[in-house]
């Protein structure tokens, strides 16, 4: 199995957050939620920081929650890692220094409305006004950084008529790409992919597709995913961590040669997936553009 290299984490920083978006599993996931502690984190990337290409640092939770987060940031210029971040960026009008944004590869800030109105339809409990009051002080600070700032936009059914309106929003405030993504119905409910997943097919990840064609590429092959208390999962799709692999404390190179990691990746070899693994044939991203 010499095919299955380890290129990838993601890092749970937080599991708490302050939004309930719809079809998000945070907001009903039955495992504990809390903080990943600076000590796990410094122990994860004093073993791997320089043997892997990425580090995404969240899976259900807003990161930046974490008080430890800019002491998080700011170790990955230890490492030749590459950290990537994504945020709702309503954190971002606290008054704090946040330089240490510069030591991520991109960060993402995720607003999926241009108004109030368009914007509470998904991202409940938030407000994007409160967003907006953060984002100058974060737009100067990527100007100058080699940081890949991306406004993030999830297409759904409510905010389609704005997506000619996000180059104009992200030269406003600094942003450096644009990315759509599909809307991921991830409560599965029929209700939420009714009220929220575009009829159009290139704006939707549920568009049938030709069963003669492959179009798997597992990245769990090389990727695994540790929540905020060092549970290890195959994937971000298993929110409620019913595959635990193994805990982080094990050492990460330990965990991925292991017999219970080597069933797991040989299972996956031979197309035996999991009840969640559907959602990696989906389509996530409709286009990403320089501004």
């Amino acid at each position: 199995m010499t095919d299955f290299v380890l290129r990838q984490l993601n890092l749970e920083m937080s599991s708490v957050c302050h939004y309930a978006c719809v079809g998000c599993p945070q907001t009903y996931m039955t495992r504990h939620k809390g903080h990943m502690s600076l000590s796990l984190y410094s122990t994860i990337l004093k073993e791997i920081g320089h043997s892997l290409e990425r580090v995404y640092l969240w899976n259900y939770g807003e990161p930046l929650l974490n008080p430890n987060a800019m002491e998080m940031l700011e170790l990955l210029r230890q490492y030749s890692v590459g950290g990537f971040l994504s945020t709702t960026g309503l954190t971002f009008q606290k008054n704090q220094d946040w330089s240490p944004l510069t030591a991520l590869e991109e960060l993402i800030v995720s607003i999926n409305g241009l108004d109030e109105t368009t914007y509470a339809y998904h991202q409940k409990g938030g407000t994007l006004g409160g967003v907006m009051m953060g984002l100058p002080k974060i737009g100067s600070i990527m100007a100058g950084a080699r940081t890949r700032y991306v406004l993030q936009f999830v297409a759904h059914r409510y905010n389609l008529h704005q997506i000619p309106q996000l180059m104009d929003f992200a030269r406003r405030f600094g942003f450096k790409q644009v990315c759509v993504k599909t809307f991921s119905v991830m409560d599965g409910l029929e209700s939420t992919f009714r009220d929220f997943v575009p009829a159009e097919p290139s704006l939707s990840r549920y568009v049938a597709k030709d069963p003669n064609v492959s179009v798997r590429q597992d990245p769990c092959r090389h990727w695994m995913v540790i929540n905020h208390n060092g549970d290890v999962l195959p994937c971000c799709f298993d929110y409620n961590s019913e595959v635990a692999l193994s805990n982080a404390k094990e050492g990460i190179q330990t965990i991925w040669t292991s017999q219970l990691v080597r069933l797991h990746l040989r299972r996956i070899s031979e197309h035996n997936y999991y009840h969640f693994c559907d959602a990696c044939t989906r389509t996530a991203t409709v286009f990403r553009k320089d501004v």
